[in-house]
């Protein structure tokens, strides 16, 4: 089960996908696309917590993402 985070100005969301469930691991897949392709940065979460690394693709296998929005350079 995989979990991926997407912080925004209202909080976050949250969205659950099962890697043996198509549906579920195809909606999280389209969602990390969207939110890539808007200007979000992806961070694998390891299992004990600590950050491991820029996510650039849509692993099903990963436990936890975290996506945030690249601040605008001004």
């Amino acid at each position: 089960m995989g979990r991926m985070i997407v912080l925004n100005r209202s909080g976050d969301i949250q969205i659950v996908w099962d890697s043996d469930d198509a549906k579920s691991t195809e909606r999280a897949r389209s969602e990390f696309k969207r939110m890539i392709s808007s200007g979000y940065i992806a961070y694998q979460i390891l299992k004990d917590g600590r950050p491991g690394g820029i996510v650039r693709d849509f692993d099903p296998g990963l436990d936890r993402v975290v996506l945030i929005p690249v601040p605008a350079a001004g």
